[in-house]
């Protein structure tokens, strides 16, 4: 079952792609991550963050930037579609929604407060369930204002095609226990550990298993919308100007969307990335990908607790 999902890849891969432009794509990112990793700029983040929309910016910026590098290597500056006053409408359009996706929430009152630990724990959660506002919204205005890159990026309950997907569904299950044992995965999951669930929980007086689940629930919603945008727009809808090369701009973008994130899962992403485009370009639907992004986040987050609790960090 993988090694179909394997030969579906490399056969795709070889009809649509040159070994030039997969190597300027991954050399490209290749460079972004080691600038964003080496701290050449990861402070660019630091500096901003109390001003929410310099700090979204900022983000953006670091997604645009290696799209916009991908794109020109892969077309030139000349190709018929880089002229089209539509496609760079359409891409702005896109980004604006990338910006939006980004703006930071920060509830927590500038005054001292008993709840200081809550509030910093569910603002996390505010952040992902305003995505529904912040990228689905903004999606379907995208939608219908781009009648012809249609197929409700990727949302048709008709053309699911969640089986194409079962192999890939299977790995990420054995990547993340695998992954779990890493420490510098451990630092970072499970993610209701390292935003204080418990203490809030306790400081609030309410059940601890209720306040993770709320607090995963929240999470695992928000990758609807990461392949909303991400494969729905920047593959599904963008491929009706760059046909099957969208997904390599679309790879680097969403490379750079996982800088902060432990160093093996940002590079891991631009392999990920990759196979959920090719999945998403070629069943035209988003339903599997999501399917794998909530199957990859929950097992982390299961794997991730149980070996704190077997290491007595939890």
């Amino acid at each position: 079952m993988v090694f179909s999902l394997w030969h579906n890849i490399v056969n795709f891969t070889k009809e649509h792609f040159t070994k030039q432009q997969l190597i300027y794509t991954y050399v490209i990112i290749g460079i972004a991550i080691y600038l964003n990793y080496a701290q050449y700029f990861s402070v660019f983040l630091e500096l901003n963050y109390q001003n929410p929309l310099i700090h979204s910016l900022v983000k953006s910026l670091f997604q645009a930037v290696p799209f916009f590098a991908v794109l020109f290597a892969i077309f030139g500056r000349n190709a018929p579609v880089i002229k089209q006053g539509r496609f760079w409408l359409f891409l702005a359009s896109a980004f604006t929604i990338v910006f939006l996706s980004q703006i930071p929430i920060n509830i927590i009152p500038n005054e001292p407060t008993n709840y200081f630990i809550a509030f910093y724990c569910f603002q996390k959660c505010i952040f992902w369930v305003l995505s529904y506002f912040s990228i689905l919204i903004p999606a379907i205005v995208l939608l219908r204002a781009f009648k012809k890159e249609q197929m409700l990026a990727g949302l048709s309950w008709q053309n699911k095609h969640i089986k194409s997907y079962t192999p890939l569904i299977l790995a990420v299950f054995l990547i993340s226990f695998i992954a779990s044992f890493l420490p510098h995965i451990q630092d970072y999951y499970p993610r209701w550990l390292n935003s204080f669930c418990i203490e809030a929980a306790q400081d609030l007086k309410i059940n601890n298993a209720a306040t993770i689940g709320f607090f995963e629930l929240c999470y695992s919603s928000y990758y609807f919308n990461v392949e909303l945008l991400y494969r729905g727009v920047f593959v599904i809808m963008l491929s009706h100007y760059l046909g099957p090369k969208a997904i390599l701009p679309m790879v680097a973008a969403y490379t750079a969307l996982h800088f902060g994130k432990p160093l093996a899962e940002c590079i891991t992403s631009s392999i990920g990335g990759y196979i959920l485009g090719v999945l998403a370009y070629q069943t035209r639907n988003i339903w599997g990908g999501i399917v794998v992004h909530v199957v990859l986040a929950l097992s982390m987050e299961i794997f991730a607790s149980l070996v704190h609790i077997i290491l007595g960090t939890s």
